[in-house]
Order: C-alpha cells, then sequence, then structure tokens
C-alpha cells in the first residue's frame, strides 16, 4: 500500500490497483496508524550511560539491534492460549498469554496436581496488575485448592507452576 502525498490532498494505492482520494489531514491519521501498529518503543537491553556511583560513563559505541528485548507477554487468568516466539540462534520460547489450570505442588506432602485458577489475589510486581488480573512469578492466585504463590515465569515458559501457601 503506497501513499502519494500532494499539498492538501494525497492518492492511497491499494494492492488491488485502486487508487483512493483523500485529503492531507485524513492520510495523516491513517499513516500515523499504520506507523503506530508496526513500530513500537524499543526495550534496549544494554549497558547503561551511567556508572553505580552515578557518574557519567562515555559509550564507546552505539546501541545495537541483538542489545533489543522484546515486550511483556503478560498471563492473564482465562481460557488457555499460547503463542511461540523465535528466539535468538533459532530456538523456540513458549508465551502464555491466558491460563484456565495451574499446577500446584502441596509442600507438605509433595504431590502435585492441576487446579483451576480463580483470580489473582496479590501481586508485588505491580499492584494494578492484580484488578487486570494478571500472573507473574511470586504473585499469589486464589485457586479450587487455595491460595498458592506462582513459582514459574508465565511470559517465559509458558506454563504456570504454584506452590501452596497457607492461609
Amino acid at each position: 500500500m503506497d501513499m502519494l502525498m500532494n499539498s492538501g490532498y494525497s492518492y492511497l494505492s491499494l494492492p488491488t490497483g485502486l487508487y483512493i482520494f483523500i485529503t492531507t489531514s485524513i492520510s495523516n491519521l491513517i499513516y500515523n496508524t499504520l506507523v503506530t501498529q508496526v513500530c513500537s518503543m524499543a526495550l534496549w537491553q544494554g549497558r547503561a550511560k551511567r556508572k553505580p556511583t552515578g557518574g557519567r560513563l562515555s559509550l564507546h559505541r552505539g546501541k545495537k539491534r541483538f542489545e533489543i528485548g522484546r515486550e511483556l507477554q503478560d498471563a492473564k487468568v482465562g481460557v488457555t492460549t499460547k503463542k511461540t516466539a523465535r528466539t535468538r540462534g533459532g530456538g523456540r520460547k513458549n508465551r502464555l498469554l491466558m491460563a484456565e489450570y495451574v499446577s500446584i505442588t502441596d509442600p507438605k506432602s509433595g504431590k502435585s496436581s492441576s487446579s483451576k485458577i480463580i483470580e489473582v489475589v496479590e501481586n508485588s510486581a505491580n499492584p494494578n496488575y492484580v484488578r487486570q488480573n494478571i500472573i507473574t512469578k511470586g504473585s499469589i492466585i486464589e485457586t479450587e485448592k487455595g491460595r498458592a504463590k506462582v513459582t514459574s515465569r508465565p511470559g517465559q515458559h509458558g506454563v504456570v507452576n504454584a506452590v501452596l501457601v497457607a492461609d
């Protein structure tokens, strides 16, 4: 899809060969919408510009593509859905988007079983995650068998594992 801009009006060419005549303000809106859907803020995981003491570091090179991280994949409570992501080196990583069941371990008996997740009760990573029912490592979830603390990283491992907590 190409966009030809002139002063006051624009032509939008579609893959089917059609041209659409639109005003510049609408064409800017379409362009900005396409750009925000394709591009998002990059997470740079390179070396900091400051020392631990607070002094400046002079960087010997710029940012590199391999230092860019990925956006967070927050696992929520709901019907289980996963997506696979390609990792560096060609490997695959399962990302959990929604989870319905959790694998719970009882520390007293040492037995593990599956249980349905009811809701997120507490989350030390972010208090707003409780309201949004987002599961992260360390969050306390309410299950059919009682409260449990999540020990896995759902966005990284693709599963939710937890240990029962004494109420």
